[in-house]
């Protein structure tokens, strides 16, 4: 139960309470002239007192079971339980849940949001995980440590924006991002892709400039989403032959490697509707 629905039952629970002290005040049963005002006085009290307590309780009991609700989405463990795994369990410092969050907290569950995010800004975060929710704009990600998403939904663009952080390898939370659709990664020290880009059937833009990528693997081919690869300015001396079936493919930048002229002449031969960049 959300915030907003707690209130919505705390009014509404109020408004019977007045209604019912109202309906009591009034009856000529109790407004008899041989009762007394100090029974009528203490009677309205204790039917407020009533009142107040039921709510208490009532809000006591929803706020149990939410955030029991919110600990076995996010596996989160209760209390005198055993884990049997030796993985690190994080408990978060807050659950939100059915909300508008305005911006990404760290140390945080989100469950059932929907997000609102600046399409201009570069968000990292830490220990964070998001169930069920929904992105409605486009996103941009940094690095992003102990974070999860699970059954998300990215209605906009999904991009990771790891440049110029001196990596040597792409982070392996970036393939579990199967919606990602843009992957930057240039300025790093990376020598070889790894076959795990395969998993990424979304990826549309792939931007791997500024390294020492030595060769891609014949697998980048299963990329059918591909639209845009930018190789330029790594040491790279030929392409494989497999490159051919990115059908999608329309931006090729490959220039300041090691490629012959007549392995460009022969890329071009297999990419003919592809923009080749290569000088």
């Amino acid at each position: 139960m959300s915030n907003s629905e707690r209130t919505k039952l705390f009014l509404s629970f109020l408004v019977l309470g007045f209604l019912s002290l109202i309906l009591f005040y009034i009856n000529p049963h109790v407004m008899k002239p041989q009762r007394s005002k100090i029974l009528v006085f203490f009677s309205v009290y204790l039917h407020l007192s009533i009142t107040i307590l039921c709510l208490s309780i009532l809000f006591f009991v929803t706020s149990i079971f939410d955030r029991k609700e919110c600990q076995k989405k996010c596996n989160i463990p209760q209390r005198n339980s055993v884990q049997y795994d030796r993985k690190p369990v994080i408990h978060y410092k807050q659950h939100i849940k059915r909300e508008l969050p305005k911006y990404i907290a760290n140390d945080t569950c989100y469950s059932d949001c929907t997000f609102y995010l600046n399409e201009d800004k570069k968000y990292t975060f830490d220990c964070v995980r998001f169930y069920n929710c929904s992105f409605e704009t486009d996103v941009t990600f940094g690095m992003l440590t102990n974070c999860d998403f699970h059954n998300c939904v990215f209605w906009g663009k999904l991009i990771i924006d790891l440049e110029d952080m001196q990596l040597d390898e792409i982070p392996s939370w970036v393939f579990k991002l199967k919606a990602l659709t843009h992957l930057v990664f240039s300025r790093n020290k990376l020598i070889e892709l790894p076959i795990e880009i395969t998993e990424l059937k979304a990826l549309i833009h792939l931007d791997l400039s500024k390294n020492k990528v030595i060769e891609l693997p014949t697998e980048i081919a299963q990329l059918n989403s591909l639209t845009c690869l930018v190789i330029n300015d790594n040491r790279i001396k030929e392409l494989p032959e497999e490159i051919s079936q990115l059908k999608a493919l329309t931006r090729l930048f490959m220039y300041h490697n090691y490629m012959k002229q007549q392995d460009r002449k022969q890329i071009k031969k297999w990419l003919p509707n592809c923009q080749i960049c290569h000088w």
